[in-house]
């Protein structure tokens, strides 16, 4: 079973590569496109007509949403297991492996319930006006369900392995011990 499970997560791994680099790429795009800007703004005394509104509407979003959970799975995002170190050995996993059944459910239904908005918005066309012209707002908002059920699914891949396997696994690579290790805490 875990076999299968690490094959999973390993083409798991490529889906979130992908949304790291996407990710890049639109950071990259925003930071030369406000320095552009800028320069125009102080060179010829214009902004560059409507990237303001594609800076708000499409880069800054896929700069943030495709990454989450890339960012979820190296372990940076707020968890509380240093409250489980504290205590008993045979109370931390299964009280870790219940928060983890939270997260999933709470990702899981925000990944939902966002999906159905990003319907509605395709289905009703939102657009935004930008430099004169209108440009559909509606493919961003599928990144919303994305990143949320990227993380729904990153926390299912964490609960099998801490199922599957003995110690508290914080990430999917990484098991409590290690982590304390890798903090200088042991």
């Amino acid at each position: 079973m875990m076999r299968i499970l690490d094959v999973l997560y390993k083409v798991f791994g490529y889906i979130k590569v992908v949304g790291l680099a996407a990710s890049g790429i639109a950071l990259f795009l925003m930071i030369g496109g406000i320095t552009l800007d800028v320069v125009s703004r102080n060179v010829t005394g214009n902004s560059i007509s409507g990237f303001y509104e594609i800076v708000t509407f499409y880069l800054m979003p896929l700069a943030v949403l495709p990454v989450l959970f890339y960012a979820f799975s190296q372990g940076v995002c707020p968890r509380i297991p240093m409250v489980f170190d504290r205590l008993p050995p045979r109370v931390q996993k299964p009280l870790h492996c219940i928060v983890m059944l939270f997260e999933l459910t709470l990702m899981a239904i925000v990944a939902f319930f966002s999906f159905q908005y990003a319907a509605d918005g395709a289905a009703s066309g939102h657009e935004f006006s930008a430099g004169g012209s209108m440009y559909p707002k509606y493919p961003v908002y599928f990144l919303v369900p994305f990143a949320f059920a990227g993380m729904a699914l990153e926390l299912a891949f964490i609960l099998a392995k801490n199922l599957f396997n003995s110690g508290v696994w914080i990430t999917y690579l990484k098991d409590q011990e290690t982590i304390k290790g890798e903090l200088q805490l042991v």
